[in-house]
Parts: C-alpha cells; sequence; structure tokens
C-alpha cells in the first residue's frame, strides 16, 4: 500500500495539472464601460441606503439633496480610485485652503480642533436644536460625511470585495433594523436600492459562466449591467402598481403573528425601555413613592382629546398593593398591537373576554358604548397612550404595543404636536339600565369557562401580609348579603362615596400605618384613597381588582374645536374590577367630586337600594331564573354560535405549516434524486468530462459501501471489480468496466472520451437498479433520497 501511495505521488509530481486557462485581457473601453456599471450600481444602492437612514436624523428631508450627494460622492471617488496623482491633489489644495484660513482669519489648530468637537458632541447628543450648528450648515454636513461613508464602503464591497450575496445582506439588514426600530417610510429607498441589486445580478452571471470557462457565451458584463437597469426599474414600479394598499387578505394569520412576534422580540432588544405614565407628575402624589398628603395642583396642559362626549382615559395599571403605595409587577411582556391580535388569547386575557354567544353579546351592546377618541400631545410626555376600555383598533405613526395590564404604549415618547386615534368600546355606567344589564349578563356567563379567571384571580387578589383585619371586616359589613360580585363591587363604591370626604388638604399618613386603614380611619382624602380604598377592600372579599391612574376628559373641559384640553390636574384615579365571563368595568367611589367618573348614576342606586332592602330582610335575591333569562340561557347554548378554541386553531396552523414544509421538501427530494445523475443535464451544466466521471465515481463507491463492497489493501482496482462483478452477478454493465476506465484515467494519462462517461453512466445506473430491488422501499427512500 506504501509503494502505491509513493507511486502514485511521483506520477502525480511527473505530470502536473495543465494550468487554468486565462481570460483575455480587457480593453480600455471594456474597463471603462465596467467601472461606469458598478458606479452606477453604486450610486442606487447608497441612495437607497442613505435616504433609509436620513429617516432616523430630525433634519429635513429631500430626494433631490440626497441624489446630488450620493451623485458628487460616487463621481469623487471614481475619480480617486483611477489615479495617484489625484490623491497629492486633493492632499495639496487642502493644504492650500487651510493655508488661506491661516492667512485670512488668523488659523489656529487649538481653535479648529475645538470646532471639531464640539461638532460631533453636538452629534453623539442627538442634534440639540438648542446649538447653533442647526444655523451655521451642522445638518449639512452630518448627511455630508454620512454619504461619504457610505458611498466608499459599498463601492470598496462593489469593486474589490464583490459579493452579491455579502451586499444583499448587508443592505437588506439596514432596511430590516430601521423596520424593528418602527421606521415605516422605507418604499422608495427600498425600491431604489433594489434597483442597484438588480444592476449587480448580471455579474454574478457572467463571473459564474466565466467560471465554467463558457467565454464564448459570456457577453461584457457591462453591457449585460446596462440592460438589467431599465429592466429592474420596469419590475419595481409594476411591483408597486399591482401590490394592493392593503395587503391583508393575502396575509397567512399564523405566518403574520409569528413574524410580529420575531419583530417585536428584535424589538425589544433595540428599543429602550418605555416611559410610563404615573401621577407623580401630575402633583397627585406628592411623596413619590409614597401616596398621600397635601397636594399642590399643576394646571399645565399635557393634551388635547376630541372626542363623542366625557370619559376616562387610562395610562397606567398598578397590580401589587404594598401597604404604603401602588407598584406594577411587570410579570408580563410586551405584545404587538395590530388588528388580528383582537382574536389572540394575549389581547384576550389583557382586555377581557369578547367571545359572548349571540344573547349575551345583545345585552353588552346595551351597556357599552363605541368612542372614537383623538389624542394631540400639547408637550414632550412620556411612551402611555391613553385609552378607553377595550381597544378596537389604533392609528398611530408607531407601532403600538399592549402588556397583560391593558396598557397600551408606544417604544418612542410622544412628543408636542404627536397624535394618534383609538376606536375603542367601554363599559358606560352612565347608561339607564346599566345595573340590571350586568346583572343579567352575570348570570348568563357565570356557568361559562373563562380561561385566564384563575391567572387574574391569582394576580390581583393580592394582600399585604400585616394587612390590618378592620379592612376586610369592613368589606364584609359593607357587602353583606350581596349575592354577586358587581353587587358587592357596587355596594363598595357607594359606601366610600358616601362615607367619606373628599379634601386635598390631608396630612401624610403615618409611615407606620397601612395607607388604606389609615383612610378608613380618618375617612379624608382624594381620588387616590378612594380608590386604594375601593381596590383592596375588594380583594378582601376575593375579587379581582386593580389601581388604576389616567385622565377625566370633562365636559367643562372643552375649550377648542370639538375637542377637550386636558390639564396635568385632571389627573385620577379609579379602582378597576374583573367580573368572571365579562372582563374588567370601572368603579370610581369619587363620584361626587371634582375629576370624578360620573358613573354613579339613579339606575344604580334604584338597584343598589332595592338590594339593600332584600339585604336588610335578609331575603337574598332568588337563583331561579326568570322567563327573560331562561330564554336567555336557551339561546346561551346554540351550539351554532359556538366558536373554535384559538390554541386549536393555533396547533392545527403548526401542524398544517409543518405538513407542508416536509412534503415540498420530500418533493424536491424525489426530484433531485431523478434528475441528479442524468448525463445530458451534467452536460448542460458544462461540466467536463473528468468531473462527470469523477462525480459518478463518488456515488458509485457509496453504492458498493451499501452493498458491503469495499476495495481491499492487496487488491488492484481490477480485482476489486471482478469481486464485485462475482458477487453481484453482473455480466453487463459491471463494475470491472469501470475500474478499468478510471484504471486508464488515473495511470494510463488518456483522457476521458465520451464512451467513458457513458460506461460510468451504465454502471452507475445497474447499480441502482440493483440497490432498489434488493432493498425494501421504506429503506431504499430513506437512506438514497432523503439522506444522500
Amino acid at each position: 500500500m506504501r509503494r502505491q501511495k509513493e507511486k502514485q505521488k511521483i506520477e502525480k509530481a511527473s505530470h502536473p495539472k495543465a494550468p487554468k486557462r486565462e481570460l483575455p485581457a480587457l480593453t480600455i473601453g471594456q474597463r471603462a464601460f465596467n467601472l461606469l456599471a458598478d458606479a452606477l450600481s453604486s450610486f442606487f444602492l447608497s441612495a437607497g441606503v442613505l435616504m433609509a437612514v436620513f429617516i432616523v436624523l430630525p433634519f429635513p428631508r429631500f430626494m433631490g439633496t440626497t441624489l446630488l450627494l450620493c451623485g458628487g460622492m460616487v463621481l469623487l471617488v471614481v475619480l480617486l480610485s483611477r489615479k495617484w496623482w489625484v490623491w497629492t491633489s486633493l492632499i495639496l489644495l487642502g493644504l492650500l485652503s487651510i493655508g488661506v484660513l491661516w492667512y485670512q482669519n488668523g488659523f489656529t489648530l487649538r481653535r479648529e480642533w475645538n470646532q471639531v468637537v464640539s461638532f460631533f458632541t453636538w452629534w453623539v447628543s442627538k442634534f440639540p436644536r438648542s446649538s447653533d450648528w442647526w444655523t451655521r450648515g451642522g445638518p449639512l454636513l452630518v448627511q455630508i460625511l454620512l454619504t461619504a461613508g457610505v458611498v466608499v464602503l459599498i463601492f470598496l464591497m462593489i469593486r474589490r470585495a464583490y459579493s452579491f450575496l455579502m451586499t444583499a445582506v448587508a443592505v437588506s439588514a439596514v432596511f430590516i433594523t430601521l423596520y424593528i426600530l418602527n421606521y415605516k417610510e422605507l418604499v422608495i429607498p427600498l425600491c431604489i436600492a433594489l434597483v442597484g441589486l438588480s444592476m449587480l445580478l448580471p455579474r454574478s452571471v457572467h463571473k459564474s459562466m466565466l467560471k465554467k470557462n463558457r467565454l464564448i457565451l459570456a457577453p461584457a458584463r457591462s453591457y449585460m449591467q446596462f440592460l438589467a437597469l431599465p429592466v429592474g426599474v420596469l419590475a419595481v414600479m409594476l411591483a408597486l402598481f399591482i401590490t394592493p394598499q392593503d395587503t391583508r387578505q393575502f396575509q397567512s394569520p399564523f405566518l403574520y403573528q409569528q413574524s410580529m412576534e420575531i419583530k417585536q422580540y428584535f424589538s425589544n432588544i433595540f428599543t429602550a425601555k418605555r416611559n410610563s405614565f404615573s401621577l407623580e407628575s401630575t402633583g397627585y402624589q406628592p411623596a413619590g413613592g409614597r401616596m398621600g398628603g397635601p397636594i399642590d395642583l399643576n394646571y399645565d396642559p399635557v393634551m388635547i382629546v376630541r372626542t363623542d362626549y366625557p370619559l376616562a382615559v387610562r395610562g397606567s395599571v398598578m397590580d401589587q398593593y404594598t401597604g404604603y403605595s401602588w407598584e406594577d409587577s411587570r410579570k408580563d411582556g410586551t405584545h404587538l398591537f395590530h388588528e388580528d391580535t383582537l382574536d389572540s388569547d394575549d389581547f384576550q386575557a389583557a382586555f377581557g373576554t369578547d367571545r359572548f354567544n349571540s344573547a349575551s353579546r345583545q345585552i353588552l351592546n346595551d351597556i357599552t358604548r363605541n368612542a372614537t377618541t383623538e389624542i394631540t400631545m400639547v408637550q414632550d410626555n412620556v411612551s402611555a397612550l391613553f385609552v378607553a376600555g377595550r381597544p378596537q383598533s389604533v392609528l398611530s405613526d408607531q407601532d403600538v404595543y399592549f402588556d397583560m395590564q391593558s396598557e397600551m404604549f408606544v417604544k418612542r415618547p410622544l412628543s408636542q404636536g404627536e397624535s394618534y386615534t383609538i376606536v375603542s368600546r367601554f363599559f358606560n355606567r352612565d347608561l339607564e339600565g346599566f345595573a340590571s344589564g350586568i346583572l343579567r349578563l352575570e348570570r348568563i356567563t357565570q356557568n361559562q369557562p373563562d380561561l385566564d379567571y384563575d391567572r387574574i384571580v391569582e394576580r390581583y387578589t393580592q394582600l399585604p401580609d400585616n394587612l390590618p383585619q378592620e379592612v376586610a371586616d369592613m368589606a364584609r359589613m359593607v357587602t353583606a348579603g350581596a349575592d354577586t360580585n358587581y353587587q358587592k363591587a357596587a355596594l363598595l363604591e357607594r359606601w366610600i362615596n358616601e362615607n367619606t370626604t373628599y379634601s386635598q388638604d390631608v396630612p401624610m399618613p403615618p409611615e407606620d400605618q397601612d395607607f388604606v386603614a389609615h383612610f378608613l380611619e380618618t375617612r379624608e382624602g382624594y381620588c387616590t384613597y378612594m380608590a386604594s380604598a375601593m381596590a383592596v377592600m375588594a380583594r378582601t372579599l376575593g375579587i379581582p381588582s386593580r389601581y388604576v391612574v389616567g385622565f377625566s376628559v370633562r365636559a367643562a373641559d372643552m375649550d377648542v374645536e370639538d375637542g377637550f384640553t386636558v390639564r396635568n390636574a385632571q389627573a385620577h384615579a379609579w379602582a378597576e374590577i374583573y367580573l368572571k365571563g365579562i372582563g374588567w368595568i370601572p368603579f370610581d367611589p369619587t363620584t361626587r367630586y371634582e375629576n370624578s367618573l360620573n358613573f354613579f348614576e339613579s339606575d344604580d342606586s334604584e338597584e343598589l337600594d332595592r338590594l339593600d332592602n332584600s339585604f336588610s330582610s335578609s331575603q337574598p335575591v332568588s337563583s331561579q331564573p326568570s322567563s327573560d333569562s331562561t330564554s336567555m340561557s336557551s339561546a346561551d347554548q346554540d351550539p351554532q354560535d359556538h366558536t373554535m378554541d384559538p390554541e386549536v386553531i393555533r396547533t392545527v396552523l403548526i401542524v398544517l405549516g409543518t405538513a407542508l414544509l416536509m412534503a415540498a421538501w420530500i418533493t424536491w427530494r424525489i426530484w433531485r434524486r431523478k434528475h441528479r445523475y442524468q448525463l445530458e443535464r451534467l452536460r448542460q451544466k458544462g461540466k467536463g468530462n473528468d468531473k462527470i466521471a469523477a462525480f459518478y465515481g463518488k456515488d458509485m463507491t457509496r453504492q458498493l459501501k451499501h452493498l458491503g463492497l469495499s476495495i481491499h489493501p492487496e487488491e488492484t482496482w481490477l480485482q476489486f471489480g471482478r469481486r464485485a462483478d462475482e458477487k453481484l452477478s453482473f455480466s453487463q454493465n459491471t463494475v470491472s468496466d469501470w475500474m478499468q476506465v478510471l484504471m486508464d484515467w488515473r495511470y494510463g494519462e488518456r483522457p476521458v472520451t465520451d464512451h467513458d462517461v457513458q460506461v460510468a453512466q451504465d454502471v452507475h445506473r445497474h447499480l441502482e437498479q440493483y440497490l432498489k430491488s434488493h432493498w425494501n422501499a421504506v429503506h431504499y427512500f430513506v437512506i438514497r433520497v432523503l439522506l444522500e
């Protein structure tokens, strides 16, 4: 064996490989056209990327300016890449300019260095408008520097380290990153960049043809690139023309949801933590971390709200009561809001279920109201979006997110003049018949499943271990005899409203006393006191509740056309109670006072008076349904109104999508096995006889190994072929025929002929048929079709 290897090395050294065929030298004209084609590609790619990058900057953006800067910079880079004397001339020109400045203005190195430091400090500080660089040409200088960097980088990638894949990936990374960062004006820049990429495709094709030595078939690459320019422009224009503005009907909900989740994941990585709304900035929480104490209201305007009628808008929700304040435990992530999320499990859990049947939905429509709210910020503010009730749609320049506490927000804090519109549906307790309607709805939904109820009870009934017992005792006394959670909550709201005094001038609660217990003892306070008492007392009864802060939009504040000016002094706090199968309902114990939500009205009073009378006589509300409710219960059970569980739909879609992908992959593998070893196809790929023979030989080695045949150290190739033919009972298209061809090629220095290639194909086909006939179908399919 060692002698054979030494013999092969000697033969290889005495017969070196023929040198690769050299390419003919390009003429001056061909080089010039190639440079022009690359310069045009660089221009379109740079213009597209820069137009996308300039969206991030706070400067005025003009397409003409960007194109002019790109064109001039590409021309300059092309000139600089030609002759060494160009660099020398520019250096001398720069030195001459410095000399002129020195002579005229007393140029000093320290002063100019300070100017450079000042400029880049302004850049790093995100271009504050208070700096004089705004009026000294700073924005234009920033754009020139960015243009120079992008143009030089792209030009070098195309001319010195060309790779279509690398260039496409780099350009795509820019657009994907900006899209993740919620910049949406990317269509035109992307189209311009695609034109540049379309000019690079012919260059890749030309490069591939040269590698295969198909020089006769390869025209000058510059001609191919110039031809691709109008084709690329027309293709992009046609794509824009035929693509409908609303593409939701073509989207797969499952794939769209998954893509949005991926975008959300990376958005959470690249974007800053959101700036939540709190009462500290409005004057209602003067002590910061602790609630209570005298307040000094701030009457600065916050936003202008245009809506159909007065309402309360929710800004933040707190779920954890510490004994002296409310906190947001942040036990959940953020979820991207879009219209397809309205039926998602996360949205249902965050804003309350919306899966009602026909009977309960009719009642729901009677006790809820739709509101279209347009909010325009008057000053720079937090990233929270203020919303009433359950959102149905949101129109905003930024991507909108929500969390499991019904909070909606954007990732970038809202700035002065920025606006958004929210269409929502909310429980309106000032509607006539609300109390009786909600009681009927409770009766209908009490036996219906609520998948989120256990999680909500666990989270929203939390209380500190040291909560005084008198708080729970008071809650039980107030609600004695009440039948449903809504009745208990309404009685708590009424009791706090009627038995406490609203006052903004109250002392700070003692540090060693619970905040709610202190309020129930003094019976004096403002909205934060009353809302906290409402939520905590409800929790002592096992009713899920939470503390909500936002703004109260009152009719008296309607001082602009069709709108309300909302000020910091109108900040408000209230409680929300979760009713099983229904959702979160607002309760405001400060109804009689300033900034109240006006929930407490005649219908509730009459209903509660009736409940008080029945409770005092120890006659509980009858649990037997009325004829009206009986008919509703029968409608409740309408089988045609049932919907499939979204989790089941999600599972079905995952299984179906996986099955389709597997089917597509298996189909491709079958097609590949069928056509891979066809001689005509191999010749069409431009492979020479030696490469075709080696290709067949490599797979024949695998075939023989599958049959338990491999060459022994003491055997020659011809001996191995005869042994294989004897074992396989081959008399035609034998393995020894292929071994003879192999020996003549490797050791006889005879080039591979068309006849030799035909022999290789015939032997390979014979071995494949033998494998098929001696293996079962499953074994053959797995090994030869799927794995090889």
